[in-house]
């Protein structure tokens, strides 16, 4: 037998004999089992189609043209824009005082909650920007600790509050301040805003603060209007960079690569405060990097030096353009 009588496949194969002596067969395809000698009744076989479920109301797929898609990501991109309260650019007025000058203080790295900021030098701060006149804040991020898990344990069990409670210190220190028309602008940092981010892709703090006044989620450039007078202001919690001979290298380098009309950049992040000055391009150019309030961390002094206060003014004239930066409100006020 060579081929098989209910399929007519070749592919058979000999399978022993019967009781008679006569050759068993089997067919690889369809199963069956002829023997040699006797007529083969070939089994009704159905049609595999007849077989299979029929789908009354399946939803079937339909290709979309590219350009659709795109018209819809442009309308998506609209409807973010109109929510989104972060800026890369912004302008600002303030008002000067009696002799034509006000004040900007650069603050940051407050880490509201941990164990080793020192809750009385950052509240004497805050008080004397508050009762001051003509004095504004710009923070420039890490205004919350806002340690939920981390490499290293220690400043996760240092915190005493919350995050949940640092919000909500951080939002009564934010009311205070946009009452008495205080707080300029703000930036992102590296503990109250990326942090969140690397979590759960947003952060409550930058919706918090971006709701009330300009918030940069990145570099950001400030238009200071005061008089007649416009003043830039570049800042960023932090740039890239660093040298060990120079602590305002990484201003420097932005000053040069790209805020070249700039007269103040300003950075945090490195909890060590520094300040220069220099005449770049005919203007007076103010280079800050802002301390911090937390001088005993253990975990931050094991890897770099100490914290060191450090909230630096720069105070703009409204007659003439100039600027000058002071290392620290009380210092100013003192002349």
């Amino acid at each position: 037998m060579d081929i098989c009588p209910n399929c007519g496949s070749s592919n058979i194969v000999k399978l022993g004999f019967d009781k008679k002596d006569r050759q068993k067969y089997r067919c690889k395809d369809c199963r069956a089992y002829p023997t040699e000698g006797i007529e083969y009744k070939r089994k009704s076989k159905r049609k595999l189609d007849e077989l299979k479920p029929i789908f009354l109301d399946k939803k079937v797929s339909k290709d979309t043209e590219w350009r659709k898609w795109f018209k819809n990501f442009e309308d998506h991109k609209e409807l973010h824009k109109r929510t989104e309260t972060s800026q890369d650019e912004a302008t600002v007025r303030i008002f000067p005082d009696d002799r034509g000058r006000a004040g900007v203080c650069f603050s940051a790295d407050w880490h509201l909650g941990s164990l080793f900021t020192d809750y009385k030098v950052l509240q004497k701060n805050l008080d004397l920007i508050l009762n001051t006149n003509n004095i504004y804040q710009i923070t420039i991020g890490d205004l919350a600790n806002n340690f939920r898990k981390f490499r290293s344990l220690l400043p996760v069990l240092t915190s005493i509050a919350s995050p949940a409670d640092q919000r909500q210190i951080l939002s009564s220190i934010l009311k205070e301040m946009k009452d008495k028309g205080k707080w300029i602008a703000a930036t992102w940092g590296n503990h109250d805003v990326t942090m969140d981010e690397q979590l759960y892709g947003e952060s409550i703090i930058a919706d918090l603060l971006g709701k009330e006044f300009v918030y940069f989620n990145g570099k950001g450039r400030l238009n200071l209007l005061l008089g007649e007078q416009k003043y830039i202001i570049e800042m960023s919690h932090f740039y890239p960079g660093h040298s060990i001979l120079n602590p305002n290298h990484t201003q420097g380098r932005q000053l040069r690569h790209y805020s070249p009309d700039a007269d103040v950049i300003a950075e945090g992040h490195r909890h060590f405060p520094s300040a220069q000055w220099y005449y770049y391009f005919n203007h007076r150019v103010n280079l800050i990097q802002v301390g911090g309030f937390n001088p005993d961390d253990n975990y931050f002094k094991r890897f770099w030096e100490a914290s060191r206060f450090g909230v630096p003014v720069v105070i703009f004239e409204s007659k003439e353009h100039d600027c000058i930066v002071y290392h620290s409100l009380e210092r100013y006020l003192e002349k």
